[in-house]
């Protein structure tokens, strides 16, 4: 009812501020980083909001590759309800390929290199908590809000809700790499980026797989199970 996707709403909302904040592995369980101040002072409270017992989130996996493609996923699960949850991070200046992957949305082409590290981010998970991702929901803002949406079309069979906020839309967004050679590296291929001049790099098999998913399905996607609030979306 309208009444439970506006209160699903607002708190995948407060999931997807989450994943902006930084977190470490304690050897047991991934924490809220609290060696550094400012992380603690934005998201401290919030934290404690939705870990605490009356939301019962808490972190599955972590990906920051702020260091290679931008990317930065959190994967949540709630014990309570028997979701999971993969919040993608949005801009934060954090990372030079944040202004990689949004060159690439304003020029109609889709964030290919934040696209992979989500899939291989999704490829681990699966491996490791396969019964917690046989359906699972996908959120995000800004660019994380668009990957969610293409999440959406290149795992049509286990995605089951979006929601994105202040998101670009990923519906007519082009590719911009095609395949150019087997790897010798098993189990890779290498790619081209066709809007650069810039040697072939390697991405998993899967990555690839998904990504012509991705250009291959997204007109079939169920609209119905998208939310965008947004006010900037193009699709």
């Amino acid at each position: 009812n309208d009444s439970f996707v506006v209160e699903k709403t607002l708190e995948y909302a407060k999931l997807s501020e989450l994943s902006y904040a930084k977190l470490k592995w304690t050897g047991a369980q991934w924490v809220l980083d609290d060696t550094d101040p400012e992380n603690i002072s934005k998201y401290g409270a919030l934290w404690l909001e939705m870990t605490g017992p009356d939301k019962a989130y808490k972190v599955l996996n972590f990906c920051d590759d702020t260091q290679g493609s931008g990317y930065v996923g959190t994967l949540f699960y709630n014990s309570e309800t028997r979701k999971t949850i993969l919040a993608n991070r949005g801009v934060d200046g954090r990372s030079t390929d944040d202004k990689t992957a949004i060159s690439n949305i304003v020029s109609r082409c889709v964030p290919s290199g934040q696209f992979r590290s989500m899939v291989d981010f999704i490829t681990h998970c699966q491996s490791t908590y396969n019964e917690n991702l046989t359906e699972f929901d996908v959120i995000g803002h800004s660019l994380g809000g668009c990957l969610a949406q293409m999440a959406k079309a290149a795992y049509s069979e286990n995605v089951r809700d979006v929601y994105t906020y202040n998101a670009p839309g990923a519906l007519n967004l082009n590719q911009n790499y095609s395949f150019f050679s087997d790897s010798e590296t098993p189990g890779k291929v290498n790619v081209i980026d066709n809007s650069a001049v810039t040697p072939p790099v390697e991405w998993s098999v899967i990555a690839w797989t998904k990504y012509n998913e991705f250009f291959s399905t997204r007109q079939s996607v169920d609209g119905s199970k998208v939310y965008n609030l947004s006010t900037t979306v193009d699709q």
